[in-house]
């Protein structure tokens, strides 16, 4: 159990002392602002039907949590796609060869760190969000739960699942960098697609990780 933990405490570390992970960690904190327009912005990240919604906790938490979702979806597959590489190129890989670790344990780990650096990017852009509503919230009242929820259920497990098929990318297709990023993109773009083409359908919520088909 100690090989485990310290392989995702190495590799977290490793990731987020990075200039990729502070350079994705700026860009994310600066969407995250520019996610919530003010009243008298002339355009909107999001709307329901065709209305645009009011800076109150519940808007802001659900606007910020879904566009977090789905921007960390895509750039956040390229930050933590390449762990087991690095291993391989500066021969840690081989040190943990030595150790009683078996692969699919090993596989575990590089998933977790993975999900970890997601994990901390969504800390980061929860706690802006709150900032930007209390900027920009026109005298609605703080309601932390509006802000918590979106995030647990939309951040939480479409990451888990991106951290995922980082992994398996890597597994299956570790000799052709560029194909996974083409797969990986192309099964994003089908899932967006095919919301697209059941809208209204209950159904689409299964092929649906950042919650569209909600609105």
């Amino acid at each position: 159990m100690d090989f485990i933990f310290n392989i995702i405490k190495a590799d977290y570390l490793q990731r987020t002392r990075s200039y990729s992970f502070l350079i994705t960690l700026v860009v994310t904190v600066f969407m995250a602002y520019s996610f919530v327009p003010p009243d008298s912005a002339n355009y909107t990240t999001l709307s329901a039907m065709g209305y645009k919604g009011v800076n109150n906790s519940a808007w802001v938490g659900y606007v910020s949590a879904i566009m977090t979702t789905i921007m960390l979806s895509f750039y956040g597959f390229l930050l933590v796609n390449s762990g087991i590489k690095k291993d391989i190129d500066s021969e840690v890989g081989l040190i943990i060869a030595t150790t009683p670790i078996t692969n699919f344990k090993y596989l575990l780990c590089k998933q977790l760190s993975n999900y970890l650096v997601l994990i901390t990017i969504v800390a980061v852009t929860f706690l802006v969000s709150i900032g930007v509503f209390l900027y920009r919230g026109s005298g609605y009242p703080l309601i932390l739960s509006n802000f918590i929820f979106p995030y647990i259920f939309f951040a939480v497990p479409a990451l888990f699942v991106v951290a995922a098929l980082a992994v398996a990318a890597e597994v299956f297709l570790s000799r052709w960098s560029f194909l996974q990023f083409i797969a990986y993109f192309f099964l994003c773009g089908a899932c967006m697609g095919f919301i697209n083409s059941k809208t209204g359908e209950h159904s689409s919520g299964v092929f649906d990780p950042f919650g569209l088909s909600l609105i």
